[in-house]
């Protein structure tokens, strides 16, 4: 620190560091207040949705607006608040993008959602210099399986609240139609009796 005229003038490195603590704080801000849209299952790995209303703190945002234009008309003066995740489904150590729009459910517009409450869960890779979509699909939220198929891993789309359920679908990636598919459909058996 160098002293001038009675008040202290910062240094190249205490600012670097004031700076470094400023990103710190807003990385520790962003993970509180992370919103995380998966299901309670011992047979998925959750994956960790953070909303976005801009791309100041995410690269992947106008990607994904981008994407989901004309599904959902945004306009280049609109920022739709977005759930954004990122993850390595056909592990080439480059992350995929899965998406879903964040509806004001007080107003039950039902301009992104459907009027049950499942949203679009936009699938989406970087191919060169092309975002690619993957599949979409309607769901109350999306999270990994623990299966990779055809060089990607598996997702289960969960249709009902999210805490605790064991129902959900299972979708693969299918080589040849280029796009994740439905596969099959798991439920939750009645408990069993107590003794």
């Amino acid at each position: 620190m160098m002293k001038k005229a009675g008040r202290f003038c910062e240094g190249g490195f205490s600012v670097g560091l004031r700076v470094l603590k400023g990103a710190i704080l807003a990385a520790v801000l962003a993970m509180t207040f992370a919103v995380s849209a998966h299901a309670v299952s011992d047979n998925v790995k959750k994956l960790q949705f953070i909303n976005h209303q801009g791309h100041h703190f995410s690269a992947s945002y106008n990607l994904v607006r981008d994407a989901m234009r004309s599904t959902y008309k945004v306009t280049d003066d609109t920022n739709p608040l977005i759930g954004i995740a990122e993850s390595d489904l056909n592990v080439d150590k480059y992350p995929e993008i899965i998406a879903y729009p964040l509806e004001d459910f007080e107003g039950e517009d039902g301009l992104f959602c459907t009027e049950n409450g499942l949203c679009p869960h936009y699938i989406l890779e970087v191919r060169e210099k092309s975002v690619h979509t993957l599949g979409v699909i309607f769901a109350d939220s999306v999270d990994m399986g623990t299966e990779i198929k055809n060089g990607y891993w598996t997702l289960k789309a969960f249709k009902k609240e999210r805490a605790g359920s064991n129902d959900f679908e299972t979708y693969v990636y299918d080589k040849a139609q280029d796009i994740y598919v439905f596969e099959s459909e798991t439920k939750a058996g009645p408990s069993p009796p107590k003794q």
